[in-house]
């Protein structure tokens, strides 16, 4: 009877979880154009490191530091896991996180060789930065 109700329950977890997808992959298309063509991009390999986003004297976040750090660990060839496991990606704006990503691109650091986080509470805001992480 226990193993049952389990059963049971997991099933209906497992289908209801479905549907969410489902009705998030819908909405994200409808409403943002997101159709999600970018996770049949060839995956990362090998390790990635939680990158450190350094911030300056006035608690900016500083690019160009970002960037040199960046530089050494692909020269240690680490991959770079940015904006995600060091928890300060909750401390910086959108706007932050946009700057940051669009100066790694700008300094020659290669896209394939970025994991960014892009996760946020505002689901539209984890949508803008997602799209923006699929275009470089």
């Amino acid at each position: 009877m226990y193993d049952k109700s389990v059963s049971m329950i997991l099933n209906l977890f497992d289908s209801t979880r479905r549907d969410r997808n489902i009705q998030a992959s819908h909405w994200l298309k409808s409403r943002h154009g997101f159709d999600g063509t970018a996770m049949n991009t060839p995956r990362s390999h090998g390790v990635l490191a939680p990158v450190v986003t350094p911030f300056s004297p006035d608690l900016r976040p500083d690019s160009t530091r970002l960037v040199a750090h960046c530089r050494w660990l692909l020269d240690n060839d680490v991959g770079l896991a940015v904006f995600g496991t060091n928890s300060e990606a909750n401390s910086l704006t959108v706007p932050e996180k946009l700057a940051l990503l669009d100066a790694l691109v700008e300094a020659g650091i290669p896209p394939d060789r970025m994991m960014p986080g892009t996760g946020c509470c505002a689901f539209p805001d984890t949508v803008e930065l997602t799209r923006r992480a699929v275009q470089h």
